[in-house]
């Protein structure tokens, strides 16, 4: 495998896709180059193998991970973290929480500690250059749900992610009916009104929107937006989108476009 399918292996590029018409398509190393170049990455053979090291060694040289998430029915919450060898002792955390808990201090909310690393259990570790890096699970303090902020401090190192306390599964149907809510569904393109082109659109939406708030509305169920395939206008299912990171154009009020009336 070649320096640049490594790189992009590691940065989660897929190799191919299957096309509109079940065609199996292949990326292009000219297409890999050019999203590697957009990311900003240097595709020199030196900088390559720089940006690969630096992409395999990141889980022991960063404290945290980008994002930790934890299950609310489990009894114990911990999380890996990652240190270098040194003299420092101690370990300092702090949880920075959403909403107050009962368990928080009320006047910062936040949750505070520290824990002596030699009483870590080493779980893993490797020699990185001539730094020696070991992973430990730190114990999480017990919350409620919610998006908090976990704050550590090794020596001079400072690091954060965030913290999220979730349910292992959605509301049951007992939970959800304890607070009931109403709301319409509608599919996009049916609305009619004086002013569209012959199908709904994003004014229409809006006015959907406007009108289901007076009454006091609390959700507005919606066929998907997404773009369909230009090159099979015959393939037209609102559920099979050419993608998922644009909307389709044809939802667009012309008449609010910018110099429309010129």
């Amino acid at each position: 495998m070649n320096l640049i399918d490594q790189l992009a292996e590691i940065l989660g590029f897929h190799s191919s896709y299957t096309g509109a018409f079940g065609d199996q398509v292949f990326a292009k190393d000219q297409a890999k180059r050019a999203l590697l170049e957009a990311m900003g990455y240097k595709l020199d053979d030196e900088l390559l193998i720089k940006s690969i090291e630096q992409l395999k060694n990141r889980q022991w040289v960063n404290i945290l991970p980008v994002v930790h998430i934890a299950k609310l029915e489990e009894q114990q919450h911990t999380i890996k973290i990652s240190l270098p060898k040194s003299e420092v002792e101690l370990l300092h955390w702090n949880v920075v929480l959403e909403i107050n808990d009962k368990s928080a201090n009320k006047i910062d909310s936040k949750i505070k500690g520290s824990v002596n690393v030699s009483d870590m259990q080493i779980i893993a570790e490797t020699i990185i250059g001539e730094t020696h890096y070991c992973q430990y699970d730190l114990v999480l303090p017990t919350l409620e749900q919610g998006y908090h902020q976990l704050n550590v401090i090794y020596g001079d190192i400072k690091a954060s992610c965030p913290l999220i306390y979730a349910p292992r599964t959605c509301y049951s149907p007992q939970e959800a009916s304890m607070n009931k809510v109403w709301g319409y569904t509608a599919q996009l393109y049916s609305l009619t009104s004086k002013t569209n082109w012959g199908i709904g659109d994003f004014t229409d939406l809006k006015t959907l929107v406007d009108k289901s708030s007076d009454q006091q509305a609390a959700t507005i169920g919606l066929n998907p937006l997404h773009p369909l395939y230009q090159k099979n206008p015959a393939h037209r299912s609102p559920y099979s989108p050419s993608s998922r990171c644009f909307l389709n154009h044809l939802y667009i009020d012309v008449t609010k476009a910018p110099n429309f009336d010129h």
